[in-house]
């Protein structure tokens, strides 16, 4: 039997509804496989509302999202007659962007992005993400932003319009302040690839992001630590509504988390801060020792590209 996991659960009307894993490698790191749910609810507050989760038909389907190994098995779900709600819409996509990367280089992902352009059931997963946008809440709406950040940027299926991309600058403004540590990273990290929805976050926004990366530091996990000093490097809007203070603690979340980073994260998290000078002049001197040390230690594990981004970051790193 599934048990919540600490500050991963959330609330939706009455149901307790949590995460099946807290990171699940390369793919989208940190998504949930799935949403469970002890009973039937209307989701409160967060704007919009929506059924999901409920009863053993929706359980069923949810079990079918998360065992999926094929696009064509998600897809299929999409024309099959069963009426998708906006829990099973959010793990439809999270699942998609997983599979659609899962174990597979690079011109493997644009194969893979040319199927799902050409599929009439794709464009039909993204207009149910359209409808049931306003009823995601926090959890939710930072997996869909991930998926489409896998979709649309990573594997070219480009899935994101101007509609579409306003509904989830809307669902990122309300839904912020709820979004636990690894929501936040990865909806940040989504929202460095997703241009179109970056330009409809408004100022208030931003500064909402920004504070909420602030108020979760302390909390990330190495990979939520370098996906969100990686995505503020590329995001000038937020990095300029960081406060002081949030760089110091998003600093001291590097130091904190730098010995349990793996080769990709600890060469994110060095070229982040190659690129964040406000980031950087926070990082104590032992910092910078635990830095280098982790550098050191996962050198070995490194593919070509990490070691490139550790080399060029500590060339500027002084």
């Amino acid at each position: 039997m599934l048990t919540p996991r600490d500050g991963e659960g959330q609330h939706w009307g009455g149901a307790l509804l949590w995460r099946r894993d807290a990171r699940l490698g390369d793919g989208l790191p940190g998504c949930s496989r799935g949403f469970a749910a002890g009973h039937q609810g209307t989701r409160s507050g967060g704007g919009g509302r929506g059924r999901g989760g409920g009863g053993g038909g929706a359980a069923q389907l949810n079990n079918k999202i998360s065992d999926a190994r094929r696009m064509e098995d998600i897809l299929e779900l999409v024309t099959g007659g069963v009426k998708l709600d906006f829990i099973h819409v959010s793990n439809a996509m999270n699942k998609l962007a997983r599979v659609a990367k899962a174990g597979k280089g690079e011109r493997s992902w644009k194969l893979e992005g040319n199927r799902l352009r050409r599929d009439p059931r794709f464009a039909q997963l993204i207009d149910l993400v359209r409808t049931h946008c306003p009823s995601f809440g926090a959890h939710a709406c930072a997996n869909v932003l991930h998926a489409l950040g896998v979709l649309h940027a990573d594997i070219g299926a480009a899935a994101v319009d101007e509609q579409l991309a306003a509904l989830l600058g809307e669902c990122v403004q309300r839904e912020t302040r709820k979004m636990n540590p690894q929501a936040v990273a990865n909806s940040l990290n989504a929202l460095s690839k997703l241009e179109t929805v970056t330009a409809a976050v408004s100022p208030t926004g931003w500064a909402g992001r920004s504070e909420a990366a602030e108020r979760t530091a302390s909390e990330m996990k190495p990979q939520a630590v370098a996906n969100t000093l990686n995505a503020l490097s590329k995001l000038e809007a937020a990095t300029s509504a960081v406060s002081p203070t949030g760089w110091a603690g998003l600093a001291e979340a590097a130091e904190r988390t730098a010995s349990g980073m793996n080769p990709q994260e600890i060469a994110n998290t060095l070229n982040a801060l190659s690129k964040l000078e406000a980031a950087a002049a926070a990082v104590s001197p032992s910092g910078w020792a635990g830095l280098a040390e982790a550098a050191e230690r996962t050198a070995r594990e490194m593919n070509p590209q990490n070691v490139a981004n550790s080399l060029n970051a500590l060339s500027k790193l002084h």
